[in-house]
């Protein structure tokens, strides 16, 4: 096969390992986010979300052999030689006749000798496109936060790369490649400013490779909302912290507006709780929470999302309207879990109205509830580290009445009401 056939095939295979039970798929933008940390935790390359698009594109030129290798990652393999290798298409045995041999034979030479040629020429190009990463000693990648919590936190990173060779070097905020800047590889500090609450990985990053990581627990003091009109806005629109009211955790329209967000547009609403819960394990946990849409905003296919935050990586589920849980999908632990290929109807409700959420996770095994009836039931098999974060974000207004949160043991690490001030 050519190439471009053999990058067909893996493409097909990605989407396969992405949806098994689906013949024909389309990739969303969060997919190719999701397959973006995938090939990250398998290869420790980073691949931006613009690179998988045009990965996925139909006029897309041959990549880069780097790239191609952090592509075929996520099936196991640790280089594109090795993919192609294990398929190619085998050729079909046939008896030959003994004095047809000789005739054969010459040929055949040829195509070994092209063949071998071939792969040295590769395999020297591929060194060569190594080598300008050179790891020559060690090296150092620290960061302290400006404020103990809250947003926005500038970090200063102090770094030293005297001992590397390479074309280029960055810093990288987090999973996000779109927050990756350059730096002086002579210089030895660098500040840069997270406007997201989170816990996050930041990445010292030599041409494509991660160097090494360092996480960075971005903290709110209690309940922090912020709006924004897309999940990739560069810096959200806070709101003031008075957003207890009538024994919900609520804001107005008018601390919304206060914010500088368009109400002719739409938005997104998001409630964070960013700490250290203690030794909360993401492999056992309850967590409980009664939340609704705001059913004056006429938003299509309204939805609500929860997120809770791990060390090593989030959970995300959510409730949307009945009509539109095919666009629904989640993340349990590591799995992930699609609305196109997975019956996710249960969580399909009345968003408007008042509806219990309930998670509860034993030694990896998930059982998730939607007014008091389980909709779904899985298992997993990697833990995400300890929890660190809870989020909660509407599409539009929303209202949180009660959160709790227990370990493994069943005893209360956090609960609140919002009634302390009634």
């Amino acid at each position: 096969m050519s190439d471009s056939q053999y990058l067909a095939l893996c493409r097909n295979l990605i989407e396969k390992k992405l949806y098994p039970d689906q013949k024909q798929v389309k990739l969303k933008q969060r997919d190719f986010n999701y397959l973006s940390v995938m090939i990250e935790e398998a290869s420790g390359v980073v691949l931006s979300l613009s690179t998988m698009k045009r990965l996925w594109a139909t006029d897309v030129k041959q990549p880069h052999p780097s790239t191609l290798n952090a592509l075929v990652s996520i099936l196991g393999f640790k280089e594109w030689n090795d993919f192609k290798l294990a398929h190619q298409t085998q050729p079909k045995v046939q008896e030959i006749h003994p004095q047809k041999l000789q005739k054969k034979l010459l040929p055949l030479a040829v195509v070994v000798t092209l063949l071998l040629t071939g792969f040295l020429y590769w395999s020297f190009t591929k060194e060569d496109s190594k080598s300008s990463l050179q790891i020559n000693g060690p090296f150092n990648f620290a960061a302290n936060k400006t404020v103990s919590s809250g947003v926005p936190n500038s970090v200063i990173f102090d770094y030293d790369v005297a001992n590397i060779k390479a074309d280029s070097f960055f810093i990288q905020q987090s999973w996000n490649a779109q927050n990756k800047e350059a730096i002086n590889p002579e210089g030895k500090h660098f500040s840069s400013i997270y406007y997201y609450p989170g816990f996050h990985k930041a990445k010292l990053i030599a041409n494509d490779s991660i160097l090494k990581v360092h996480r960075i627990h971005i903290t709110t003091d209690g309940w922090k909302a912020y709006t924004a009109h897309s999940d990739y806005q560069d810096i959200p629109y806070y709101l003031d912290d008075d957003l207890i009211k009538d024994g919900m955790l609520q804001a107005s329209e008018k601390q919304i507006s206060d914010a500088k967000t368009d109400l002719n547009k739409p938005y997104i609403l998001v409630f964070n709780n960013v700490k250290d819960f203690g030794n909360i394990q993401s492999t056992d946990f309850h967590f409980n929470t009664k939340v609704r849409c705001d059913s004056t905003d006429k938003e299509v296919c309204s939805s609500l999302e929860i997120r809770i935050l791990c060390e090593d990586h989030i959970y995300f589920m959510g409730l949307t309207e009945p009509g539109c849980v095919g666009n629904a999908n989640m993340k349990i632990g590591n799995k992930y879990i699609d609305g196109k290929t997975n019956d996710l109807s249960g969580f399909g409700v009345d968003v408007n109205q008042w509806n219990d959420f309930d998670i509860t996770v034993q030694d990896k095994h998930a059982i998730l509830k939607v007014n008091n009836n389980s909709v779904l039931e899985t298992t997993f098999n990697k833990g995400l580290g300890k929890i660190v974060g809870l989020v909660i974000g509407f599409k539009g207004r929303g209202f949180i009445d009660e959160v709790s949160l227990q370990n493994g043991q069943g005893e209360m690490v956090y609960h609140d009401d919002f009634m302390s001030n009634l």
